[in-house]
């Protein structure tokens, strides 16, 4: 009897052992999909900065133009404007897309449009794949 009783005990042990184990691989393979952290070194900052700069410049010009045109269908207006331009950079052309596409907001204030575009990603491959995802937002005054 003693020898049933912790053979069965080692099979609880091994059951769990292995459970653990098929749940540590499950772990390990869903994160490897997508890492996110804070990124503190400058030089990746400043590049991201600087391409979402001249990004909200493109849209700002376009946004201005598009109120030329009158206030009333400021959306199809400005994504009219918006592409018209050419690009060469990959993330500006991603974002004539989405402006084409219309997946942006027009947020209407007292005396300014705002347009705010939440999806564009911007991407830096070096050494490894740096992505960032800004949530873009440009006021378009309407009193000038």
């Amino acid at each position: 009897m003693k020898n049933k009783k912790g053979s069965s005990e080692v099979i609880l042990m091994v059951l769990l052992v292995v459970f653990l184990v098929f749940f540590f691989i499950g772990v390990y393979f869903s994160s490897l999909k997508r890492v996110e952290t804070k990124i503190y070194d400058a030089k990746f900052l400043r590049e991201f900065y600087s391409k979402q700069e001249v990004a909200e410049a493109y849209i700002q010009k376009a946004g201005e133009d598009a109120v030329k045109n009158g206030k009333t269908g400021f959306k199809d207006n400005f994504k009219t404007e918006f592409g018209k331009y050419n690009f060469e950079e990959d993330y500006l052309n991603e974002l004539k897309k989405i402006v084409s596409d219309g997946n942006f907001e027009v947020l209407e204030g007292e005396n300014f449009l705002e347009v705010v575009i939440k999806d564009l990603e911007m991407k830096i491959s070096k050494d490894i794949k740096v992505i960032y995802s800004p949530e873009i937002s440009v006021k378009i005054y309407l009193g000038k």
